[in-house]
């Protein structure tokens, strides 16, 4: 389930797999994203402006606060990351802002359509890793949980 500590751990991996695949199109969307949401930019940590190579170290640091003991902040860090992301989307997608693809027309368009999509998903990430810091912290950590 999405609001539980195994869900959220296979979340943050998948972000973290996503910032990896593409850091150039994340790190543009981040940078984007962080003039709607200061706030979560700060949380997240990611330097400004992001570079490709920061928000791959910023993903790969705050999966490493899971392992530090930190988990219930790596849970918000990550939240607020792919909710600032998701904002940096919307806004790419609301001003037609897609940087130009190597594939074909077709293929564009179609990651074009599938924006408000991937938005979506990463709001509802966002609220589920914040759920799983808050039950985190009420329960006490790992032995509460």
């Amino acid at each position: 389930p999405a609001q539980s500590l195994p869900g959220a751990l296979w979340r943050m991996y998948s972000l973290r797999d996503a910032v990896h695949r593409d850091a150039t199109a994340v790190s543009r969307a981040f940078a984007k994203g962080l003039e709607d949401d200061y706030r979560s930019h700060v949380l997240a940590g990611v330097p400004d402006p992001p570079s490709a190579w920061e928000v791959v170290a910023t993903a790969d640091s705050i999966l490493a606060g899971v392992y530090e003991g930190e988990v219930d902040i790596a849970l918000e860090r990550f939240a607020a990351f792919a909710r600032v992301v998701a904002l940096g989307l919307r806004a790419e997608y609301a001003a037609g802002d897609i940087a130009p693809s190597h594939e074909v027309r077709r293929e564009g368009v179609n990651r074009m359509l599938s924006i408000p999509e991937r938005v979506r998903r990463l709001g509802q990430i966002a609220e589920d890793l914040e759920a799983v810091a808050l039950l985190w912290r009420h329960h006490g950590g790992l032995e509460g949980f």
